[in-house]
């Protein structure tokens, strides 16, 4: 794997973050997440406000705009295709790849989704931040599949929030890579 250290020769710390009904469906091509759920919202803001976040071209076009607060980066295959206009002052970066997009980086990064981006820093992560919701949604967007020889729950909160105005039952969930290590 290519060295994908930033300009001050540090390996950026990859994290992958995202939000889960039951059987790993984390969304609908085209739709973004199927459910409003404000306190997973707030939760994703504190993970990341201030850090670089990286997405798919689907989920940023589901959000429409940059992430205020934090560096976004878009992978695409197409970026002079995909991107809008004017960059200029967003904040916004598109890479064609997710080496291309960790090269100028040297913090804390978040892959945000979805399912392609995802499963190709799977390798590259320490840790997983995930919202598992006791919910049944029909999707293909799934969020990629953690080996239990390779991961471990490192912090757990049981709880019940609000998901599209119903309590729902909810774990919010880091999972820490077993050895601390990301894979070579």
């Amino acid at each position: 794997m290519p060295d994908a250290s930033g300009p001050g020769g540090d390996a950026p710390r990859v994290h992958l973050v995202g939000a889960v009904a039951h059987d790993r469906v984390a969304g609908r091509s085209g739709d973004g997440m199927p459910w409003r759920a404000p306190e997973d919202l707030r939760r994703f803001r504190r993970l990341t406000d201030g850090h670089t976040v990286v997405m798919g071209s689907a989920t940023w076009a589901t959000l429409g705009r940059p992430l205020p607060r934090r560096r976004n980066v878009v992978l695409s295959r197409h970026p002079g295709e995909d991107a809008p206009p004017d960059e200029a002052g967003t904040g916004l970066r598109w890479a064609t790849s997710l080496e291309d997009a960790l090269a100028d980086e040297d913090g804390e990064v978040f892959v945000i989704g979805g399912a392609r981006p995802w499963a190709s820093a799977l390798d590259r992560a320490s840790l997983v931040h995930l919202t598992e919701l006791d919910l049944e949604i029909d999707g293909d967007v799934l969020f990629p599949v953690l080996d239990p020889a390779d991961w471990v729950e490192h912090e757990v909160e049981e709880t019940t929030i609000e998901v599209d105005g119903a309590p729902t039952g909810c774990r919010f969930v880091t999972y820490a890579r077993r050895g601390g290590r990301p894979a070579e």
